[in-house]
């Protein structure tokens, strides 16, 4: 049996399991292709928390089993749920886990592992410590997030394999665990939502002159720079640039987004949070996304861009950086710079075959690495490590 342990949040109320619409797809993914039997293991999702694409199931609908744990803020079990967690390890054949550590415990048991890794040291760094008040917290979060690091090194080294989603967690795996990593590209984007190329040629060819239709989707978090994509589409209209901004999502900053926004005159709009689906549609009506991520995580807003064949203008931090040298479908800007991100808008408006360029390479690549793709790759990845667990008759 493969017992996946799952950062997502999740809540069983009554009968019924509410997580995120990605979760129930991928997994979905995992019972058509792997050669095992399956359970997943999630946190349970606390009242202060929320669920960006939520859906709800009923529990006996599903082809694996669910437990959720009783977890703190960094994914590790309450101690009251310490012995249920160890039994769940104890009953597995192989652990395949990321953020929810279980490494001790697979070590004490002696359950072969399966990593799927995010981030990288610095990237888990400033993700931990960005949000946190004052220096004093800010160091405690560091050292914090520096000791758990360490703690899973020996895992990374044992590990059958690890799964790195992005470019900077497999640089870095190269000292762990050279021969035993995968690179994977993770989004949500299956080749039935990446927009056709009828439909790519239509909007490019209508948009040969006229207003620049700009679109950041995500979670309004300082970690996802989302109040600087509104400085990015306010320095624009102040320069004189024809453009205009919607956002999608939910997070802390929406307020502070939506003050900004106020000075545009209508130009820029900040909302909510849509289901995926309508995401995907409405993406298809713009031209270019705005990513102002100040810290290196692998985010599927950078894949999902690609497959509505909208290129990428934003801060150059190691994934985008990686990931533009392997698509070609976008501009890279100096971190926390919006005046660097309106020059590349200022480029694509008076370059519009640059812009239909990078457009065409957008969609390409997000074919190539679409979710079935890499999806594809993962699931074969870990019947190959469940193929070597066999015993030899």
């Amino acid at each position: 049996m493969l017992t996946m342990f799952h950062p997502n949040a999740a809540l069983i109320e009554g009968d019924q399991l509410v997580v995120d619409r990605k979760f129930l797809t991928g997994m979905q993914r995992y019972v058509d292709g792997i050669n095992s039997a399956l359970t997943t293991v999630h946190p349970k999702l606390t009242p202060t928390e929320s669920i960006m694409d939520p859906v709800s199931v009923p529990l006996r609908s599903l082809p694996y089993a669910v437990s959720v744990v009783e977890a703190d803020s960094r994914w590790q079990p309450l101690p009251h749920e310490a012995a249920r967690l160890r039994e769940l390890v104890s009953k597995t054949s192989l652990a395949y886990y990321g953020f929810f550590d279980v490494s001790a415990l697979c070590k004490q048991e002696g359950v072969p592992e399966v990593l799927m890794l995010e981030f990288d040291l610095l990237t888990n760094l400033r993700v931990n410590t960005v949000e946190a008040d004052g220096a004093l917290k800010k160091l405690v979060c560091g050292a914090r997030t520096l000791r758990d690091y360490v703690c899973l090194v020996p895992a990374m080294r044992r590990a059958l394999s690890v799964q790195c989603n992005g470019f900077p967690v497999y640089a870095e795996m190269a000292h762990f665990n050279p021969q035993r990593r995968l690179r994977y590209l993770d989004s949500r984007m299956s080749k039935a939502c990446i927009i056709d190329e009828p439909a790519l040629s239509k909007r490019l060819a209508a948009r040969e002159a006229g207003r620049l239709r700009l679109l950041y989707s995500g979670r309004y978090a300082a970690m996802k720079g989302a109040v600087d994509v509104v400085r990015v589409g306010l320095e624009a209209l102040r320069q004189g640039l024809d453009v205009e901004l919607h956002t999608y999502g939910q997070g802390p900053q929406a307020d502070q987004m939506r003050s900004l926004a106020a000075a545009s005159q209508g130009r820029i709009r900040v909302h909510d949070a849509v289901p995926y689906p309508q995401l995907v549609e409405l993406s298809r009506g713009f031209d270019v996304f705005v990513c102002c991520h100040v810290q290196s995580d692998p985010s599927c807003t950078y894949l999902e861009a690609f497959g509505s064949g909208l290129p990428i203008v934003g801060y150059g931090n190691r994934m985008w950086r990686g990931l533009k040298r392997a698509a070609n479908a976008g501009v890279e800007s100096p971190p926390r710079r919006p005046l660097a991100v309106v020059e590349a808008l200022r480029m694509y408006l008076s370059q519009p075959q640059r812009l239909h360029a990078d457009s065409v390479a957008a969609r390409r690549f997000a074919l190539e690495h679409s979710f079935e793709a890499e999806f594809g790759k993962r699931i074969a990845d870990l019947n190959a490590v469940l193929d070597r667990l066999q015993p030899v008759h």
